[in-house]
């Protein structure tokens, strides 16, 4: 299963789902955009380089998100 995501065919559900993270991290997101804290998060707990394969996070924030994931304290 290969669900559509972060597109207008992503199912309501799974955009609910993968929506919770956001406000957890915002506290923690400081000059970050909690949107790519809460993407870094899920791509550090399922490894990015599968999500980013499969077009379920965005390359173009590839570079923000491997600090973020190795630098936070």
């Amino acid at each position: 299963m290969d669900p559509p995501f972060a597109t207008a065919g992503e199912p309501a559900p799974l955009r609910a789902a993968f929506g919770e993270p956001r406000p957890a991290v915002a506290p923690l997101a400081a000059e970050e955009d909690p949107g790519v804290v809460a993407e870094t998060l899920r791509a550090g707990l399922h490894g990015p380089l599968t999500p980013m394969r499969g077009g379920r996070l965005p390359r173009e924030q590839h570079d923000r998100r491997l600090p973020l994931l190795i630098d936070r304290r």
